[in-house]
Formats: structure tokens, C-alpha cells, sequence
């Protein structure tokens, strides 16, 4: 092979790469939100390191289920929905089933955050339910306005910015007077209702819900489609393993933060959204200084933000794809396709609008009890991970996946074993919650 062979493969690799490059930020940023910002930095608050093992765990065990949405798009062209749909109209109504009944509550807990970190940011202007409403009302007007190629392009200049502010306030705690490893005074306890109710919220989006991979093959077919070019399967996996070593490695910091600037210190979380997102914002001004206290403020309402526009995006995405499914199949004429995707178009809009009204409704009725609420959510996934953990294993075993891009014996084997340790877990904590 000539001199100039391979630098043409090397810049056809590199420019496959780049065109890969965006559904795995999409998916840190869903990621990097309640279960990074409020969960891991209550685990280190509360329990200082212990929980660390807990983390690392969560994430190992849900990685083989994740990993299968931007997979399967890549091998078939289509998304995880259109895989249930081929394993049968229970598979494809459980989804659906799940998702409806748990897509307010959980875009009400993002966004609460949210609203109270931008009621620090400017306070004493809105309450927490005036904030959330400014907050669902710009994430509306983005995604119509934008759709999957504006989402991609705010998300990853979100993402840079967060994650260099959240590394420099590691680099200055750990490296200044402020960093205080507190001694082993942890009351976590196996048996403790408290401690096992919080483990079980923290695993349930750690780091996030199982069911995201189906938005994940969702916008790693927008990718496609946005560059106009065939993603091949390793190239979507690079992308989804940038993005979740990021979010691994996002999660310890803030448990770290949580456990060398608040454990042991006697200080007690808030339960209400502006003063828990307050108490955040000093955690990051306590290691980087007075002065940061405006940049911080925003930098993690950005965070926040970017979390609840791609929750709002991957519901919205998953209702335009059901029912362009469901039209195509009673009528798959090229009329058909056209009259799908101006449905589907129309769907996406009603569904985005519909959440954030459910989402603001509990947020204005439960609001004060910023906790409660998003534990309740993370409970929740923890208890239905293995549903579509299941549901995912069982579409890599479809027909229609070539055989080069199925699971290998490796990763099929270690992936039932993950499916079977969440399965072991959502049963043990089901037990005990109702029988013991």
C-alpha cells in the first residue's frame, strides 16, 4: 500500500470518527444531571467514600445494556423501539407502558434542579415553579425550533465547559486546605431503611435509567442522518464509551467533592430544591474561592439545563418514532412514509409540550420536597432496569442484527450475568420493601 493509501485511510478513520461523534454526548449530558450533581454528591456528603464501590458497580453492571442502543442502530439502521415492535407487541407495549408512566415524573425531577439552581443564580425573581416553567419553556422553543442537530450543537459546548470547571474544583480541593479526608464515621448500614432506600436511588440512575438506550439509538440514527453518512458499529461504540468513561469519571468527582468538603462537617442537605442546589453551589466555591460564585452558579444550572433538554428531546423522540411505526406498518406505501413522518413531526411537538405541562404540574404541587421526588424516580428505574435490560438482550438476538455485529460469546455471557445481579437486586429490594 502506497504512501498515500494510508493517509487516505487514516483521514477517512478520522473523519468516521468525528461523523460519529455527538449521540454519546447527548447521552453523558442525560447522564450527567440528577444521578451525578444531586445523587453522588449526597453519597459522598452522607457517606463520605463508602459508597464509592457502590458507583463503579452501578455503572459496570448497566454497561453491556447501554451499549446496545447505539449498537443495534449502527448494525441495522433502526432504532431500539423498531426492535421491540420485531419482538412482538408485548415487548413493544411494555416500553411504552413504562415510559408513559414514569416520563412526567422524571422530567419534573431534572428540571426542578434546574429551577432551583436558577434561582440562585438570580434570586428572589420567581419561585421554584416560575423558574421550572422558564426553564421547560426555552427547552420547548429550542427543540422545535432545532431538533436533533441544534440539541447536538448546544450540548457539546455545555459539556466542555462543565466538565473543565468540575475538574479544576477537584484539582483546587484536593490540592488546598480545603481538602479534609474525613475519618471512617460513616452510618451506612445494609439493614438501615434510610441507607438501602438510598442506595437503591442512587444505582437507579447511576448513571442513568437503562431505558435511555433506546433515545441513544434514536440519535445515533439523527446523527446519521444529519451527516449523511453509515456509522459502522465501532465507530458508535467509541463514541458511546467516550461518553461513558465521562460520565464514570464525573460521578467520583462529585462524590469526592461531596465527601471531603461536607462529610463530617455536621451540615445537612437541604430538602428543597433552591436550598439543596445553594448548598451545591457552595460545595464548588468552597474549593475554587468567593469570587467563583457567579461563574459556578452558572456553569451548574448549565449542567442541569442540558440534562432536562435531552430528556425532553429523548421523550419527544421516542413519540415520533412509536407512531411512525405504528403508521408505517398499516401502511408501508411511499404515501405512507410521507403521511408517517408528518405525523411523526407533529407527535414530536405535542409530546415535548405534554411533559413539560405534566412535568411543571408536579413541580408545582410537590415541589417543596425536592428529595422525596427524585428518589421516588431513581426507585423506580432501579426496579424496572431489568425489564429493558432483558428487552435489549433479547433484540441483539433478532434476525435482522448480522451476525458479525451480535454480542460476542464474551460479552453475551457477561452481560446476562449483569442482567441476572439487577434482576437479584430489584427482587431482593422488592422483598424487602413489601415483605420484610
Amino acid at each position: 500500500m502506497s504512501e498515500s493509501d494510508n493517509k487516505n485511510n487514516k483521514s477517512n478513520k478520522k473523519s468516521s470518527l468525528l461523523a460519529a461523534l455527538g449521540p454519546g454526548i447527548i447521552w453523558a449530558s442525560t447522564s450527567i444531571g440528577v444521578s451525578h450533581v444531586v445523587q453522588s454528591t449526597r453519597a459522598g456528603a452522607e457517606f463520605g467514600f463508602t459508597l464509592i464501590g457502590l458507583i463503579i458497580m452501578a455503572n459496570i453492571i448497566k454497561y453491556p445494556f447501554f451499549q446496545i442502543g447505539p449498537r443495534y442502530a449502527a448494525a441495522t439502521g433502526e432504532s431500539l423501539l423498531d426492535g421491540y415492535k420485531r419482538l412482538g407487541n408485548v415487548a413493544f407495549g411494555s416500553f411504552l407502558i413504562m415510559t408513559v408512566a414514569t416520563m412526567f415524573i422524571i422530567q419534573a425531577a431534572v428540571t426542578i434542579v434546574a429551577a432551583g439552581l436558577a434561582g440562585n443564580l438570580i434570586p428572589n425573581l420567581l419561585s421554584v415553579s416560575g423558574w421550572a416553567a422558564v426553564v421547560l419553556f426555552s427547552i420547548i422553543a429550542i427543540l422545535v425550533i432545532g431538533r436533533y442537530a441544534l440539541l447536538d450543537k448546544v450540548l457539546k459546548g455545555m459539556m466542555v465547559v462543565f466538565a473543565l470547571v468540575t475538574v479544576l474544583a477537584l484539582i483546587m480541593t484536593l490540592t488546598t486546605d480545603t481538602a479534609s479526608f474525613t475519618q471512617d464515621t460513616s452510618q451506612l448500614s445494609f439493614t438501615s431503611a434510610a441507607s438501602i432506600a438510598f442506595m437503591v436511588a442512587l444505582i437507579g440512575w447511576m448513571p442513568t435509567s437503562i431505558e435511555v438506550s433506546v433515545w441513544h439509538s434514536l440519535w445515533t440514527l439523527s446523527r446519521m442522518k444529519q451527516t449523511d453518512q453509515k456509522l459502522t458499529v465501532k465507530d458508535a461504540l467509541f463514541d458511546f464509551n467516550l461518553g461513558f468513561v465521562f460520565c464514570l469519571v464525573l460521578a467520583l468527582i462529585f462524590l469526592t467533592l461531596g465527601a471531603t468538603l461536607v462529610y463530617g462537617t455536621g451540615e445537612v442537605l437541604s430538602g428543597g430544591a433552591i436550598g439543596f442546589t445553594g448548598q451545591l453551589i457552595d460545595i464548588f466555591v468552597k474549593s475554587l474561592g468567593d469570587w467563583t460564585w457567579p461563574i459556578i452558579a452558572l456553569i451548574t444550572f448549565i449542567a442541569m439545563y442540558s440534562t432536562c433538554l435531552a430528556v425532553s428531546a429523548g421523550f419527544s423522540d421516542v413519540g415520533s418514532r412509536v407512531v411512525k411505526i405504528i403508521k408505517t406498518e398499516n401502511d408501508s406505501s411511499e404515501q405512507g412514509q410521507k403521511d408517517a413522518d408528518q405525523l411523526a413531526h407533529k407527535v414530536y411537538t405535542i409530546t415535548l409540550v405534554s411533559i413539560a405541562i405534566g412535568g411543571w404540574l408536579i413541580i408545582n404541587y410537590f415541589g417543596s420536597s425536592l428529595r422525596q421526588l427524585i428518589d421516588f424516580a431513581t426507585t423506580v428505574s432501579f426496579v424496572s432496569a431489568p425489564v429493558f435490560a432483558f428487552l435489549n438482550l433479547r433484540v441483539m438476538s433478532l434476525s435482522n442484527v448480522p451476525a458479525p455485529e451480535k454480542l460476542s460469546a464474551s460479552m453475551n455471557t457477561y452481560s446476562w450475568v449483569c442482567f441476572y445481579v439487577l434482576t437479584g437486586f430489584s427482587l431482593y429490594f422488592v422483598y424487602w420493601r413489601f415483605f420484610s
